[in-house]
């Protein structure tokens, strides 16, 4: 089979050359302008009409749409509707004719404009997609980007180091682009200049970001990519380098409610630091648990995730409240997020009638004295 792209690509400048001027001579523009393509097939064929492209700047208080015609003669909107017509839209946006099924040697486009007298639509250009009599193909869209989630949603960042990334392929005509953001909002170049980018080269390179000194829980990428309308750029994968503070998600305690004077255990889970270090768990009931003032601990040689052997326990002190406990783990030189648990503790029984040596706690029954 073979595969041929059949892209017609017009560079425009329409502006004022539809309208003209007023007749008493000042800069104002007609209010209403109308422009007709010569046959764009002229000289070939096609099998089937995919889409037609176009590029355009419509300023407010003006219109644009365009129709569609075989014949020159009879016009349509991308429906099918005769005497219909499509509104355009301001940038480069593309209108789907493929269910159209529309063949042969002539294609023709209509434009018609509307000005509020001071402003008119410029168009810039068309692109006609179709297939030739040759065969068939694959049509790429000449741009595209893609943005990627946020690659540290389970991290604290200290320092974001670089960011290798491996194209392994850069056709001729064809580019890539990168872009970098702490907010999914605002992109930068790895030299911190806003709504700029780094030019990729084809292979496995790396963008040292350590000059941006950019640190914390998101970090975000977008590639952009343009094709010579045949080929297009291909990303294998990318690796985002940084060191981080080990990430402390949560803890809980079992029991929970607690008979005062009993031992209760508490769990943590999260993921140690970037470099293996060794982890202590500290917590207490005060908060900003550290070695120096910890009411329980646990050393951990194993910095991977879980938590799974980092538990540490003591013993309630009897009381009827509501008590909150903090741990914090530490890998000798960062600690992590504190992290927060409530459990209830419940030490008195309520007064009974006298009955079989047992009593109900406020929150235990059943429990034999």
């Amino acid at each position: 089979m073979k595969f041929i792209n059949k892209k017609l690509i017009l560079f425009i400048c329409i502006i004022c050359a539809f309208f003209g001027f007023a007749n008493n001579a000042k800069a104002d523009y007609q209010t209403f302008g109308l422009f007709i393509s010569t046959n764009l097939l002229v000289s070939s064929g096609s099998e089937i009409i995919n889409s037609f492209s176009y590029t355009i700047t419509i300023p407010t208080g003006t219109t644009a749409s365009v129709q569609f015609s075989l014949d020159n003669a009879t016009w349509y909107n991308s429906s099918g509707v005769l005497d219909g017509s499509n509104t355009l839209s301001a940038g480069t946006n593309t209108i789907d004719l493929s269910a159209r099924a529309w063949s042969g040697s002539s294609f023709y486009y209509r434009m018609t404009f509307t000005s509020d007298g001071a402003n008119t639509p410029a168009l810039d250009t068309i692109t006609l997609s179709y297939i030739d009599f040759s065969g068939v193909y694959n049509i790429y869209s000449t741009t595209g980007s893609f943005t990627s989630t946020n690659l540290l949603s389970l991290q604290t960042a200290v320092t974001i180091e670089n960011f290798v990334y491996n194209l392994t392929s850069l056709p001729p005509n064809t580019t890539a682009t990168a872009q970098f953001s702490l907010d999914n909002a605002t992109w930068y170049n790895s030299s911190g200049v806003l709504n700029s980018s780094n030019t990729l080269s084809a292979g496995t390179n790396t963008i040292d970001l350590s000059g941006l000194s950019w640190s914390g829980s998101s970090f975000y990428y977008k590639i952009n990519l343009t094709s010579d309308g045949t080929y297009t750029p291909i990303l294998d994968s990318i690796v985002l380098n940084y060191t981080y503070i080990p990430t402390l998600t949560g803890i809980s305690t079992s029991p929970n409610p607690i008979k005062g004077g009993e031992t209760i255990t508490i769990t943590p889970a999260g993921q140690g630091d970037a470099n293996s270090n060794a982890l202590n768990y500290y917590c207490n009931e005060t908060g900003s648990p550290t070695s120096a003032n910890t009411l329980c601990s646990q050393a951990n040689t194993s910095y991977t995730s879980p938590y799974s052997a980092m538990t540490c326990s003591y013993a309630v002190a009897s009381g009827d409240e509501t008590r909150n406990v903090y741990c914090r783990t530490y890998d000798g030189t960062d600690y992590s997020i504190e992290r927060t648990s409530t459990y209830l503790v419940d030490s008195t029984a309520p007064i009974t009638t006298a009955d079989a040596g047992a009593y109900t706690f406020d929150t235990w029954t059943n429990v034999n004295v």
